[in-house]
């Protein structure tokens, strides 16, 4: 028996039918109006994020990608470069020598349970190697373990390359 969808509801409890009245806390104390109390939802935390789409200049089905750590958001999972702002990305981009066109690609809200995010995608292409550790060229065709966003992005890259 479903009790709190049936029987013990928020708004207009049936007390005189309920299996657990006499044990009922709330009935006893004639708190069945108030009890369960109703939450005010918590704000969501807004975060901006930029994800960088780097199509290789030889093979436009490879991008560069990363693999995120146990720690971070979307643990373990393969993840575009990311960056809190548009400054970080852009000195990324001339840290490692990519001086190709640079186009912003899509800009996409994407919610988490606790967290609003504002992404924008970067779009460039490159042949060098990165400086950094843990990037890899991957294949778009490839079934790449990663986010809802990066899943996206990816769709949208294929679906203009077919």
């Amino acid at each position: 028996m479903d009790l709190g969808s049936l029987i013990c509801t928020k708004t207009n409890p049936d007390c005189k039918i309920c299996p657990v009245q006499k044990n009922c806390k709330s009935y006893k104390l004639n708190l069945t109006n108030k009890i369960p109390e109703k939450l005010t939802p918590k704000r969501k935390e807004e975060r901006k994020l930029y994800l960088l789409l780097i199509q290789n200049s030889l093979n436009s089905n490879l991008i560069l990608m990363k693999k995120n750590s146990s720690t971070e958001i979307w643990a373990n999972l393969w993840n575009l470069p990311d960056f809190s702002s548009k400054s970080i990305c852009m000195n990324f981009l001339k840290t490692n020598e990519i001086s190709n066109k640079i186009v912003i690609y899509h800009n996409f809200t994407h919610n988490l349970t606790h967290i609003k995010m504002d992404i924008s995608v970067i779009k460039t292409k490159s042949i060098n190697n990165i400086t950094t550790d843990n990037y890899y060229w991957k294949n778009i065709y490839d079934n790449i373990a990663s986010s809802k966003p990066v899943k996206l992005v990816i769709k949208k890259l294929v679906e203009e390359l077919s």
